[in-house]
């Protein structure tokens, strides 16, 4: 599977309709998801809902498999890889909370679509 078909919003995808708005989404597409069930709690306690897919499904099929994919609460991707450590997956769940445009760290971000937006609004 190409980067280039992987989709940059999942806001269409039954199977997450329940967390678009509420909470940031970790999709893992394995056999084998131990580590990420592993930290479920601390993915928990960054707003994040674990996903798995331990079988090929309409996730697999979407995202690829195997695949990690992180998306913030509006379902936007954020991370996809074939694999990635716990690690990256924290460190882009922190990104999607400091991107927010209400937050001071937004303003750091050179380029960022929520600044553009701020910044036509004053």
């Amino acid at each position: 599977m190409t980067t280039d078909s992987i989709p940059k919003s999942l806001r269409g995808t039954p199977a997450l309709r329940s967390a678009y708005g509420r909470k940031h989404v970790v999709i893992v597409c394995d056999d084998d998801p131990s580590t990420f069930e592993t930290a479920a709690d601390q993915l928990s306690a960054m707003n994040a809902t674990l996903v798995v897919e331990r079988e090929p499904g309409p996730l697999s099929a979407l995202l690829g498999r195997p695949s990690v994919t992180a998306c913030d609460r509006y379902l936007d991707v954020g991370l996809r890889a074939e694999q990635a450590e716990v690690a990256r997956v924290v460190e882009a769940l922190r990104g999607f909370d400091m991107r927010c445009e209400e937050c001071p760290q937004a303003a750091d971000e050179v380029g960022s679509p929520w600044l553009a937006a701020r910044e036509v609004r004053t």
